[in-house]
Formats: C-alpha cells, sequence, structure tokens
C-alpha cells in the first residue's frame, strides 16, 4: 500500500512514469477487534455516518484529529508525554478503548508499546493528510501488483 501523497506517489507523478501503471485506491479500512470486523472511520463524513460510534465519541475522535492536524502548533499540550508511548498519551486524551483502538492500530498504525507520542502524532497527521486526494481513503495500491513499479521505471 502506498500513501497517496507519499514521496513514491509525488515522484511517479512528476516523473510521468504515473502514466504507466493503473493505481486503484483502498476504499475502505477495516479492523479486527473482539471477534467482529468494523470498518474505521477515516474521513469527517466516516465518522459522523459511523453507527459503531456514540455521538459522545464521535465528537471526541473528531476534536483529537484536529489537534493532530496541527499539533505542532500546540506545544504546550503534548511535550509534557514526550517520552512516553503513544498509547499512554491517548489515555491521557480520555479517549475512550474504542477510539484509541481505532487511533493507535488502523489510523496511526503504530506499536501499543514501541511508538512514542511525537512518532505517533506523526504518523497520524500523515495518516490525515493523505485522505481525499483520490478517494475516502489514504491509500493506494498498484492495479497488477507491485512488480509493475520497477516495470514502469524501465
Amino acid at each position: 500500500l502506498l500513501y497517496s501523497r507519499g514521496l513514491l506517489i509525488d515522484l511517479l507523478i512528476k516523473s510521468n512514469v504515473s502514466r504507466y501503471a493503473e493505481f486503484k485506491n483502498i476504499t475502505r479500512i477495516l479492523a479486527f477487534r473482539e471477534g467482529r470486523v468494523e470498518q474505521v472511520p477515516c474521513s469527517r463524513a466516516d465518522v459522523f455516518n459511523s453507527k459503531q460510534l456514540t455521538m459522545v465519541e464521535k465528537r471526541m475522535l473528531m476534536k483529537f484529529l484536529t489537534f493532530c492536524m496541527e499539533y505542532e502548533k500546540h506545544p504546550d499540550e503534548y511535550k509534557a508525554y514526550e517520552e512516553i508511548t503513544f498509547s499512554e498519551y491517548l489515555k491521557t486524551q480520555k479517549l475512550t478503548p474504542n477510539l484509541r483502538y481505532f487511533v493507535l492500530h488502523s489510523i496511526a498504525m503504530t506499536s501499543e508499546t514501541a511508538c512514542n507520542t511525537i512518532d505517533g502524532l506523526k504518523a497520524t497527521k500523515n495518516f490525515l493528510r493523505c485522505l481525499g486526494r483520490y478517494g475516502n481513503t489514504p491509500f493506494l495500491f498498484p492495479l497488477y501488483g507491485q512488480g509493475e513499479l520497477p516495470q514502469c521505471f524501465c
């Protein structure tokens, strides 16, 4: 999977190599949680149309994601938590376990133990920055597989 605003996609577009390959966007992101497969709300529309989140959770998630998009402008809100894991930081933000799971595993795509707060915020911001370029999710994939990419450059 490639981020839609990632360096490789930008290189493919700038070099016109993208003309030789077909890409498809991922239509939705799913998470396996408590024995069920659930759709992860990614965009603003997904969040507010989601039936698995309460109204309070929707508001909390939107507030947190909005903060993540401009976290560099508000260092006082995360500087004290730089040394702890992103998972612990999410707990300090009073997110519900449901929201913490979605943010940690499906949006930031980080580990519960190995990722610090800054890396988690960067990963979340990158995910959000890539949303909406080619669809409702931030990911693209080469239609005929990763082997197409070296062939296109040739």
